[in-house]
């Protein structure tokens, strides 16, 4: 779930009032093992990164002997392999690719604790290790919280396409679209250092790889208009942006229009 501002409403009514916006709000760390690796599919391996710091990125790696292409994916902020990795994965049944799904740090199988920065790093580091173990295309796809990190990445590293999800904008942005032009005079928001990086615009637009946004118009978490404000500040003929017809938050994916755009992008690779 992305909602890192649904708690400004119960300030709107306090005049004078900081609404103070920490890194806490958007990463929701815990740990639950409920899930094997045997119950996403028969062909899975398991995956285990240590980090500069020592925590430990783990994950997994659905293959199929028929894949075209290996996609790397980061989900929301309440995302878990064990709790969720299932109905990703079916998700992308329909396409011929390979998937690899980690927890963030303190999520789930990896250990440590979250910050932005940590998040980051770690996922420059999950890149190159799955980069390195994959022949022919790799593609990132993030998911609402992910989408950050995605965007993040490609602007660091050469991913064949990059795909963005559910996506929000500017913390800044989001912040001040939830407060009512009435409220606003007398509530100010004390956003974290670390949540104000947060720039998936600025950082799609350094990439240098074929980027596919899309987001349901149904979307009330992430709605369209913080992916349209993205994609309004990339360069045109790089990026597309598909507006799903009935799709929320999570479940572009379950829909025929996402996976025909899915379809096309890994035709042009």
């Amino acid at each position: 779930m992305f909602r890192p501002f649904a708690f400004l409403a119960l300030y709107l009514s306090i005049a004078g009032c900081t609404v103070k916006v920490e890194e806490s709000a958007v990463l929701h760390p815990d740990h639950d093992d409920a899930l094997t690796a045997a119950v996403l599919s028969q062909h899975v391996e398991t995956m285990s990164i240590e980090q500069a710091d020592g925590a430990v990125s783990r994950g997994l790696k659905i293959t199929r002997p028929d894949a075209v292409a290996t996609v790397l994916y980061f989900g929301s902020n309440d995302y878990r392999i064990d709790q969720d990795g299932q109905k990703y994965v079916h998700y992308f049944a329909p396409l011929p690719v390979n998937v690899v799904l980690f927890d963030y740090r303190g999520y789930g199988r990896s250990t440590g604790s979250p910050d932005v920065a940590s998040v980051m790093t770690d996922a420059l580091r999950i890149y190159d290790r799955v980069r390195a173990e994959t022949k022919g295309k790799l593609i990132v796809h993030g998911l609402s919280m992910g989408a950050f990190v995605t965007a993040r990445l490609s602007a660091a590293r050469h991913p064949d396409a990059v795909v963005i999800e559910g996506t929000g904008t500017r913390m800044r942005t989001m912040a001040d679209r939830q407060i009512p032009w009435y409220a606003a005079p007398f509530v100010t928001v004390d956003i974290s250092p670390g949540l104000l990086t947060i720039d998936p615009g600025a950082d799609l637009s350094q990439s240098s790889a074929p980027i596919l946004m899309m987001t349901g118009d149904k979307d009330e978490e992430a709605p369209k208009i913080y992916a349209e404000d993205v994609y309004a500040s990339l360069p045109r003929g790089r990026a597309k942006l598909l507006i799903v017809p009935g799709a929320v938050h999570r479940d572009s994916m379950a829909h025929a229009e996402a996976l025909g755009a899915y379809r096309d992008l890994l035709a042009s690779l």
